[in-house]
């Protein structure tokens, strides 16, 4: 319905106004008013966002029961709101929907066109620009105004997906190109200013070049005067076949000018005063082209000419030389930046020698005693003086009987500038300096829609409490605690009840919660006054590695070896330090969730080590758990050099690994005590430091971490594995080795009194008896486990329930895609090769075990002389070579060594070849009786 125009009585015009526009009105007032409103909202969160968003994190039930309440003067709706457009989406510049929201509305009310405008549009490209720019510069770091960072999720999340595509060069290019044509969209006269600052820019810098270019630099051929003006001077003569008096070149050995005959004539010479003779010679010190200088007697320098008679300078031919009298005998001549220059000589010398003076690289020595007349200058054929004239050539002067002029070569050492000697530290992580760690968005967010609802906390609340009353235990209160597979209820009994008869009554609370795997009571919990009563929940949540990864508690550890493996009943991320544990020992029973316990350990490890940092040794006898991480050999893994496989499969070489780690042990044992160190954080600081001399076999020494998947499979087929085990255990925690076992066998035969010794830290999953959890616990509590994750880690004498976070294969597919694509090194950390002894090898069950010791392969000799020809040798050679088995060649290795044919194994680095030529080696085998 259009609107009407009416005239009244008096003359003007009304308005009708329609249903329309009403609705037009109310519109825009309604987004004009929750425009107003969410930037408040916004605006406060900035500053309550850390109380507020711990208040909406927890339930109804209890904010109630602590009394929190929301600091957002707009209330929760305010508090949630603050934390979707900042938090949740881009950051500070959140707070530019509600301003476009304003915006909208008022251009409805004033019956603008619905159309996106200019200024919105330039909102929306500033407010995405400015999202992805402070994410991209500052991540999740130094916030202050919102949980995720300064960008946001969203800036965060792109930028990383930026980062991972087309790095980090890439996202800037982009961000600046992106904020010019935002500059350009929004102000059509962007790129004419531009232009403008670049010329006001470009002139400035020629004006300073100028200026130090006049001010700082002297020109050639100009020295400053006393009143700090500048004199000209004579130009540099040039050298010419027509006058051989003139020198070639001004850096060339200076020597004396021969007096040539010339006619009596009155000298033609530039006057100069002595000030500025002095001053023209103190500038031609400074800059090195002329090392002579002419001394008096006493040794100062002569500063003065005395000039018989001033003419003005005339050009003589092309103005190049000017001509000078050499006759005069109460003077000399020396050579100076512009030409001659004539001195006044002294009619007298001193008794004392003169103290030697030196400006320069040369020093002139007077010898001889008291000469009554100065030395005279004999005229010989001129010579043309130049930088490539010998020695031999140049012009002598006449030995006097009265003094010898002696010219002493003086070369001082070059020394380095002290700013320029290196003084950094050394950095093991620019050996790979471009890699990046995986991004998190490799992982997967499992959000699950089934919480513990208030209806099913309440219901158990008052089965426990009629439960308990039954039997006349009265109870004060009751705090129920919702974890992501558990819920703690906590209860504090009244004055007078005994503990044991809360703990006698927990299959009765069981049966009256109808719980499907039991409850557990901790009665006492540690460090509370309270009784626990942990109930399963009825839809378990999932707890996922994204999270686990993203929380702040695990980003911001400062661990050496940080892992996160899940949440604990209280909601939070259990993150603890795997070197100061020393050891973990991982049990359960088949399918509880070990192998995924530890993939999440190994993913931990992934995401925030560098591969100059930390290497595994796997260990896999069920070979199927760790196949998947072959493909970061070359980044994360280490194995021995004769082996061609990083994940080791056999039992029988899983033996010879652990005793090669020993090996590795004993070595790194004897670089600290070299070093002085007691453990491989100091060790290493000293190195990079740059304390410790490469040279005498110090280097930087990564943390190494075992993973052994199946010990009891391991320790059945080859029961010598439990030596190195115990070895590794009781030693290697100082220099960076640390074990992780795995079983599904929690027997005393398995776990035995050695290795329960070492390994404090212990994680039980669900097992079926309570002798098991008394096996791997010392105590019961892992047979009232749900399944599934669910688990019992002991540490530092505390045990805490927790939820493994969930990490499938194809996760930890894409992670070691995205590592393995990267720069790595050439191959994976070396071992030193171990080779047993041929009494192991006979237990070992080789298929030349039945060898005499004494008795040398048939191998041996060619071998010999295939090691000598080629200069090196190494067990993995000797089987692709010979295609022999690992013990064999290990064997042979071992008679090489023994003969005296090679050198003892020194870690990594190949074997010296200890002969050099056939003739001796043949001598050698015929010594040993093999042909």
């Amino acid at each position: 319905m259009a609107s009407k125009n009416t005239t009244s009585p008096n003359g003007r015009q009304n308005v009708q106004r329609s249903n329309r526009d009403s609705a037009r009105w109310i519109a825009g007032l309604l987004l004009l008013f929750v425009g107003l409103f969410s930037a408040a909202a916004v605006f406060f969160s900035f500053f309550s966002w850390a109380p507020d968003q711990s208040v909406l994190q927890k339930s109804v039930e209890d904010r109630e029961l602590i009394g929190a309440e929301i600091e957002n003067l707009c209330g929760v709706a305010g508090a949630r709101l603050g934390m979707l457009l900042v938090d949740r989406s881009f950051g500070l510049f959140g707070i530019l929907i509600p301003v476009m929201l304003v915006l909208i509305g008022i251009r409805i009310i004033r019956q603008r066109p619905l159309l996106v405008n200019h200024s919105i549009l330039s909102l929306f490209f500033i407010m995405i620009l400015g999202s992805l720019t402070l994410g991209f510069a500052f991540a999740d770091r130094w916030s202050i105004c919102c949980s995720t960072g300064w960008g946001g999720a969203f800036g965060i999340e792109v930028s990383t997906l930026l980062r991972t595509h087309i790095g980090a060069v890439g996202t800037l290019i982009l961000l600046l190109g992106g904020w010019i044509l935002t500059g350009v969209f929004i102000n059509r006269n962007f790129i004419n200013k531009v232009n403008e600052v670049g010329n006001v820019m470009a002139d400035k810098g020629e004006k300073i070049v100028e200026i130090v270019k006049h001010k700082v630099v002297v020109p050639l051929g100009r020295v400053p005067g006393e009143d700090g003006a500048i004199t000209e001077e004579a130009p540099e003569p040039a050298p010419k076949a027509a006058e051989p008096a003139a020198p070639a070149a001004p850096a060339a050995p200076a020597a004396v000018v021969p007096e040539p005959p010339v006619q009596k004539a009155a000298p033609i010479h530039v006057e100069r005063p002595a000030e500025s003779v002095a001053a023209a010679k103190a500038t031609l010190r400074d800059e090195d082209d002329d090392p002579f200088i002419e001394l008096t007697p006493d040794g100062k320098p002569v500063g003065e000419v005395v000039p018989e008679e001033t003419e003005p300078q005339e050009p003589a031919g092309d103005e190049e030389f000017t001509e000078v009298d050499l006759s005069h005998p109460e003077g000399r001549v020396v050579m100076g930046r512009g030409g001659l220059i004539e001195l006044e000589r002294p009619a007298f010398r001193p008794a004392a020698p003169a103290a030697p003076v030196s400006d320069g690289p040369f020093t002139e020595i007077i010898v001889g005693d008291e000469p009554e007349e100065p030395v005279e200058m004999r005229a010989e054929i001129p010579v043309e003086v130049t930088a490539e004239t010998p020695a031999e050539v140049l012009p002598a002067p006449e030995p006097q009987g009265e003094g010898v002029v002696v010219t002493v070569e003086s070369n001082e050492a070059k020394l380095v500038d002290e700013k320029a000697i290196p003084t950094e530290s050394y950095d093991p992580l620019k050996d790979l300096v471009n890699y990046h760690k995986p991004p998190v968005t490799l992982l997967e967010d499992y959000v699950s829609d089934s919480e513990v609802s208030d209806e099913e906390i309440f219901e158990n609340k008052t089965k426990i409490e009629e439960t308990l009353k039954y039997f006349g235990i009265p109870i004060q209160r009751i705090k129920a605690t919702v974890g992501p597979t558990v819920t703690l209820y906590e209860i504090v009994q009244a004055q007078g009840v005994k503990i044991a008869k809360i703990q006698g009554l927990q299959n009765d609370i069981a049966q009256s919660l109808k719980a499907e795997s039991g409850i557990r009571i901790i009665a006492p919990i540690p460090g509370k006054g309270t009784i626990g009563i942990e109930v399963p929940n009825r839809n378990k949540q999932i707890v996922s590695m994204y999270s686990a990864v993203r929380s702040l508690r695990f980003q911001e550890s400062k661990a050496e070896l940080p892992v996160v493996i899940g949440r604990t009943i209280q909601n939070e991320n259990f993150v603890f330090d795997l070197a100061k544990m020393p050891h973990l020992l991982v049990a359960g029973a088949t399918g509880q969730g070990k192998s995924v316990g530890l993939n999440a350990i190994i993913t931990s490890l992934l995401y925030r080590k560098h591969p100059a940092q930390l290497k595994f040794v796997m260990i896999d006898p069920k070979m199927v758990e760790f196949s998947l991480y072959s493909k970061v050999e070359r980044h994360f893994l280490a194995k021995m050099e004769s082996e061609d496989e990083a994940i080791v499969t056999d039992p029988r070489k899983a033996v010879y690994t652990l005793n090669a780690l020993c090996t590795e042990m004993d070595n790194r044992l004897e670089l600290c005590k070299k070093a002085g160190a007691r453990n491989i954080s100091e060790y290493n600081e000293k190195f990079t430091s740059r304390r410790l001399n490469p040279l005498n076999g110090h280097r930087f020494m990564p943390y190494i971490v075992v993973v052994i998947d199946e010990f009891a499979d391991l320790i059945m087929t080859a029961k010598e594995v439990e030596t190195p085990v115990t070895r590794l255990a009781q030693k290697a925690r100082a220099i960076g080795i640390h074990l992780i076992i795995a079983t599904q066998r929690p027997s005393v035969d398995v776990i035995t009194g050695k290795i329960k010794a070492n390994f404090p830290a212990r994680v039980a999953f669900r097992v079926m008896q309570m002798i098991d959890s008394r096996t791997i616990l010392d105590r019961p509590g892992a047979d009232q486990l749900i399944g599934r994750g669910d688990m019992l880690i002991s540490k530092d004498g505390e045990l805490t329930r927790i939820q493994c976070a969930l990490v499938e294969t194809k996760e930890v597919e894409r992670i070691v895609d995205y590592i393995s694509k990267q720069q790595g090194y050439t191959a994976a950390y070396a071992l030193p090769d171990y080779t047993p002894d041929n009494g192991e090898g006979q237990q070992m069950g080789s298929e030349e075990a039945s060898s005499a010791p004494l008795k040398y392969d048939s191998l041996f000799s060619e071998i010999a002389r295939s090691a000598v020809q080629d200069g090196s040798i190494s067990t993995s050679m000797i089987q692709r070579n010979y295609e022999v088995g690992f013990n064999r060649a290990g064997r042979i290795m071992m008679q090489l060594e023994r003969a005296g044919i090679v050198g003892r194994q020194q870690g990594a680095k190949p074997r010296d070849i200890l002969y050099h030529d056939l003739p001796s080696l043949e001598a050698k085998l015929q010594e040993l009786g093999v042909f």
